[in-house]
Protein backbone atom coordinates (compact mmCIF):
# COMPACT_ATOMS: atom_id res chain seq x y z
CA UNK A 1 0.00 0.00 0.00
CA UNK A 2 0.97 3.04 -0.33
CA UNK A 3 1.99 5.96 1.72
CA UNK A 4 -0.36 8.93 1.82
CA UNK A 5 1.57 12.17 1.65
CA UNK A 6 -0.31 14.73 3.40
CA UNK A 7 0.56 18.50 2.22
CA UNK A 8 -0.55 20.40 5.17
CA UNK A 9 0.92 19.90 8.30
CA UNK A 10 0.05 21.07 12.15
CA UNK A 11 2.11 20.84 14.73
CA UNK A 12 0.38 19.42 17.19
CA UNK A 13 -3.77 17.48 16.67
CA UNK A 14 -6.16 15.02 17.24
CA UNK A 15 -6.48 11.88 15.23
CA UNK A 16 -9.50 9.56 15.25
CA UNK A 17 -9.66 6.38 12.73
CA UNK A 18 -13.84 6.08 11.88
CA UNK A 19 -14.60 2.97 9.90
CA UNK A 20 -17.86 1.76 9.47
CA UNK A 21 -21.36 3.43 9.90
CA UNK A 22 -21.82 1.98 13.63
CA UNK A 23 -18.83 4.39 15.31
CA UNK A 24 -19.85 7.30 13.46
CA UNK A 25 -22.64 8.38 15.98
CA UNK A 26 -20.22 7.87 18.38
CA UNK A 27 -17.49 9.99 16.85
CA UNK A 28 -19.79 12.70 16.51
CA UNK A 29 -20.58 12.82 19.98
CA UNK A 30 -16.63 12.67 20.75
CA UNK A 31 -15.94 15.46 18.70
CA UNK A 32 -18.07 17.43 19.60
CA UNK A 33 -17.13 17.18 23.70
CA UNK A 34 -13.16 17.44 22.08
CA UNK A 35 -13.84 20.96 20.77
CA UNK A 36 -15.21 22.06 23.84
CA UNK A 37 -12.02 21.14 25.87
CA UNK A 38 -9.48 21.68 23.23
CA UNK A 39 -8.60 24.46 20.36
CA UNK A 40 -6.52 22.08 18.48
CA UNK A 41 -7.41 20.97 15.27
CA UNK A 42 -9.49 17.10 14.23
CA UNK A 43 -8.34 15.38 11.58
CA UNK A 44 -10.13 11.84 10.62
CA UNK A 45 -9.56 9.17 8.29
CA UNK A 46 -12.47 7.49 7.65
CA UNK A 47 -14.24 5.19 4.72
CA UNK A 48 -17.52 7.14 5.29
CA UNK A 49 -18.33 8.97 2.70
CA UNK A 50 -21.36 10.17 4.76
CA UNK A 51 -18.68 12.21 7.34
CA UNK A 52 -18.22 15.07 6.01
CA UNK A 53 -17.47 18.87 7.86
CA UNK A 54 -21.30 19.87 7.35
CA UNK A 55 -22.30 16.68 9.17
CA UNK A 56 -19.64 16.81 11.47
CA UNK A 57 -18.27 20.90 11.71
CA UNK A 58 -16.02 19.98 14.40
CA UNK A 59 -13.54 17.64 11.82
CA UNK A 60 -10.96 19.87 10.50
CA UNK A 61 -9.54 17.72 7.82
CA UNK A 62 -10.81 14.82 6.74
CA UNK A 63 -8.97 11.81 4.78
CA UNK A 64 -11.00 9.13 2.51
CA UNK A 65 -9.71 5.28 2.42
CA UNK A 66 -11.41 2.92 0.14
CA UNK A 67 -11.02 0.37 2.26
CA UNK A 68 -13.56 -2.45 4.09
CA UNK A 69 -15.01 -1.64 7.48
CA UNK A 70 -12.99 -4.36 8.89
CA UNK A 71 -9.56 -2.86 7.99
CA UNK A 72 -9.55 -0.05 9.91
CA UNK A 73 -6.43 -1.87 11.43
CA UNK A 74 -4.25 -1.30 8.85
CA UNK A 75 -4.84 2.73 9.11
CA UNK A 76 -4.18 2.80 12.91
CA UNK A 77 -0.99 0.46 12.50
CA UNK A 78 0.25 2.83 10.20
CA UNK A 79 -1.05 6.01 11.58
CA UNK A 80 1.79 7.75 11.46
CA UNK A 81 0.95 7.50 7.24
CA UNK A 82 -1.88 9.29 7.46
CA UNK A 83 -1.76 11.81 9.98
CA UNK A 84 -1.46 15.52 9.39
CA UNK A 85 0.40 16.57 11.96
CA UNK A 86 3.78 16.79 13.38
CA UNK A 87 2.63 15.48 17.06
CA UNK A 88 -0.70 13.37 16.53
CA UNK A 89 -2.53 11.97 19.84
CA UNK A 90 -4.40 9.53 18.54
CA UNK A 91 -7.83 7.85 20.34
CA UNK A 92 -10.60 5.94 19.38
CA UNK A 93 -14.05 7.01 18.34
CA UNK A 94 -16.12 5.74 21.38
CA UNK A 95 -13.52 8.00 23.63
CA UNK A 96 -14.17 11.44 24.78
CA UNK A 97 -11.95 14.04 26.41
CA UNK A 98 -13.26 15.55 29.40
CA UNK A 99 -10.62 17.63 30.74
CA UNK A 100 -8.49 20.63 29.23
CA UNK A 101 -5.63 18.54 30.75
CA UNK A 102 -5.60 16.50 27.00
CA UNK A 103 -3.69 19.55 25.81
CA UNK A 104 -1.41 18.97 28.34
CA UNK A 105 -0.42 15.38 27.44
CA UNK A 106 1.54 16.82 24.01
CA UNK A 107 4.50 18.29 26.25
CA UNK A 108 5.84 14.61 26.31
CA UNK A 109 7.03 14.59 23.13
CA UNK A 110 9.36 17.47 22.97
CA UNK A 111 11.21 14.93 24.92
CA UNK A 112 10.19 11.79 23.87
CA UNK A 113 9.24 10.38 20.66
CA UNK A 114 5.92 8.13 21.85
CA UNK A 115 3.13 8.27 24.88
CA UNK A 116 1.75 5.36 25.54
CA UNK A 117 -0.86 4.40 28.63
CA UNK A 118 -0.07 0.73 30.31
CA UNK A 119 -2.56 -1.61 30.41
CA UNK A 120 -0.23 -4.28 32.18
CA UNK A 121 3.04 -6.38 32.73
CA UNK A 122 3.32 -9.28 31.64
CA UNK A 123 5.94 -11.95 32.71
CA UNK A 124 3.83 -15.17 33.77
CA UNK A 125 0.57 -16.51 33.31
CA UNK A 126 0.63 -14.80 29.99
CA UNK A 127 -3.06 -14.23 28.11
CA UNK A 128 -3.50 -16.55 24.52
CA UNK A 129 -3.56 -13.16 22.26
CA UNK A 130 -0.17 -12.14 23.69
CA UNK A 131 1.32 -15.36 23.69
CA UNK A 132 0.63 -16.30 20.25
CA UNK A 133 2.39 -12.52 19.29
CA UNK A 134 5.70 -13.26 21.42
CA UNK A 135 5.99 -16.56 19.94
CA UNK A 136 5.26 -15.29 16.22
CA UNK A 137 7.50 -11.86 16.50
CA UNK A 138 10.22 -14.04 18.35
CA UNK A 139 9.50 -11.49 21.40
CA UNK A 140 10.57 -12.61 25.34
CA UNK A 141 9.04 -11.82 28.33
CA UNK A 142 8.86 -9.38 30.46
CA UNK A 143 6.15 -8.07 28.49
CA UNK A 144 4.22 -4.39 28.65
CA UNK A 145 0.95 -4.62 27.23
CA UNK A 146 -0.55 -1.19 26.07
CA UNK A 147 -3.74 0.55 25.62
CA UNK A 148 -4.50 1.21 22.01
CA UNK A 149 -6.81 3.23 22.22
CA UNK A 150 -4.98 5.96 22.61
CA UNK A 151 -1.21 7.03 21.67
CA UNK A 152 0.33 10.15 21.18
CA UNK A 153 3.79 10.08 18.75
CA UNK A 154 6.14 12.46 16.80
CA UNK A 155 5.89 12.23 12.82
CA UNK A 156 9.51 11.09 12.61
CA UNK A 157 11.92 8.37 10.97
CA UNK A 158 12.06 6.94 14.51
CA UNK A 159 8.75 6.73 15.09
CA UNK A 160 8.27 5.25 11.44
CA UNK A 161 10.20 2.26 12.20
CA UNK A 162 7.82 1.73 15.11
CA UNK A 163 4.76 1.80 13.29
CA UNK A 164 6.61 -0.09 10.10
CA UNK A 165 7.41 -3.44 12.98
CA UNK A 166 3.79 -2.84 14.51
CA UNK A 167 2.20 -3.35 11.32
CA UNK A 168 4.60 -5.99 10.01
CA UNK A 169 3.51 -7.50 13.93
CA UNK A 170 -0.07 -6.88 13.22
CA UNK A 171 0.10 -9.18 9.78
CA UNK A 172 2.20 -11.89 11.41
CA UNK A 173 -0.26 -12.16 14.08
CA UNK A 174 -2.92 -12.80 11.69
CA UNK A 175 -4.61 -9.08 11.45
CA UNK A 176 -6.81 -9.60 14.40
CA UNK A 177 -5.75 -7.67 17.69
CA UNK A 178 -3.96 -4.97 17.38
CA UNK A 179 -2.63 -4.54 21.09
CA UNK A 180 -0.10 -7.50 21.32
CA UNK A 181 1.52 -6.75 18.15
CA UNK A 182 1.81 -2.81 19.33
CA UNK A 183 3.46 -4.27 22.64
CA UNK A 184 5.80 -6.58 20.92
CA UNK A 185 6.52 -3.95 18.42
CA UNK A 186 7.19 -0.94 21.30
CA UNK A 187 9.93 -3.52 22.71
CA UNK A 188 11.65 -4.42 19.56
CA UNK A 189 12.46 -1.00 18.50
CA UNK A 190 15.07 -0.09 21.30
CA UNK A 191 16.14 2.64 19.71
CA UNK A 192 12.75 4.85 20.59
CA UNK A 193 11.70 6.36 24.06
CA UNK A 194 8.66 7.03 25.31
CA UNK A 195 6.34 8.49 28.51
CA UNK A 196 3.56 7.28 30.37
CA UNK A 197 0.11 8.63 30.08
CA UNK A 198 -2.36 7.95 32.57
CA UNK A 199 -5.95 8.58 33.01
CA UNK A 200 -6.37 8.36 29.87
CA UNK A 201 -8.57 5.74 28.81
CA UNK A 202 -10.59 5.38 32.47
CA UNK A 203 -13.84 3.30 32.12
CA UNK A 204 -15.55 5.70 34.95
CA UNK A 205 -15.21 9.27 35.64
CA UNK A 206 -12.98 10.15 38.81
CA UNK A 207 -11.55 13.87 38.92
CA UNK A 208 -8.49 13.36 37.06
CA UNK A 209 -10.00 11.63 34.25
CA UNK A 210 -8.74 13.33 31.13
CA UNK A 211 -10.43 10.96 28.52
CA UNK A 212 -13.53 8.16 28.99
CA UNK A 213 -13.53 5.37 27.35
CA UNK A 214 -16.76 3.69 26.19
CA UNK A 215 -15.73 -0.23 26.09
CA UNK A 216 -15.76 -3.28 28.15
CA UNK A 217 -17.96 -3.52 31.21
CA UNK A 218 -19.21 -0.53 33.09
CA UNK A 219 -21.00 -0.07 36.37
CA UNK A 220 -21.75 3.18 34.85
CA UNK A 221 -21.70 5.48 32.25
CA UNK A 222 -22.00 9.49 31.56
CA UNK A 223 -22.46 8.31 27.85
CA UNK A 224 -25.86 7.59 26.92
CA UNK A 225 -25.37 8.59 23.25
CA UNK A 226 -23.07 5.59 23.40
CA UNK A 227 -24.96 3.09 24.90
CA UNK A 228 -27.79 3.37 22.61
CA UNK A 229 -25.35 3.60 19.08
CA UNK A 230 -22.37 1.81 20.13
CA UNK A 231 -22.46 -1.47 17.99
CA UNK A 232 -21.17 -4.81 20.09
CA UNK A 233 -17.61 -4.96 21.26
CA UNK A 234 -17.20 -7.76 23.84
CA UNK A 235 -20.32 -8.50 26.10
CA UNK A 236 -23.44 -6.63 24.47
CA UNK A 237 -25.87 -7.90 27.03
CA UNK A 238 -24.00 -5.45 29.93
CA UNK A 239 -24.87 -2.76 27.38
CA UNK A 240 -28.61 -3.41 27.38
CA UNK A 241 -28.20 -3.38 31.65
CA UNK A 242 -27.52 0.33 31.70
CA UNK A 243 -30.25 3.03 32.20
CA UNK A 244 -29.84 5.85 29.81
CA UNK A 245 -30.16 9.26 30.58
CA UNK A 246 -31.04 11.07 27.75
CA UNK A 247 -28.15 14.12 26.43
CA UNK A 248 -26.07 13.56 30.18
CA UNK A 249 -23.09 13.24 28.93
CA UNK A 250 -23.39 16.86 26.72
CA UNK A 251 -24.86 19.15 29.66
CA UNK A 252 -21.94 17.98 31.62
CA UNK A 253 -19.50 20.87 32.14
CA UNK A 254 -15.48 20.01 30.88
CA UNK A 255 -13.32 19.48 33.83
CA UNK A 256 -11.21 22.09 34.31
CA UNK A 257 -7.25 21.57 34.60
Amino acid sequence: MDKIVNTLTMTKGFLYVVFGKDYLIPFKTSAKYLKRVSNLPLAVVTNLKELTKEEVPEVDIITYVDMDTDRNRVVRTRAIDYTPFDQTLMTDSDSVPISKRVNNLFSGLDTHDFGLQVVREYTTDISRIYGQALYKTGTTTPLTAYSGGIMLFNKSERCGRMFDKWHEYWKLTGEGRDMPSLACAVKNTPDITHFTITHCIDRDIEPDTIIFHAYGEHDKTIMPTFIKNKPFDNRDDLWTRIPVIENLLLTCDPLEI
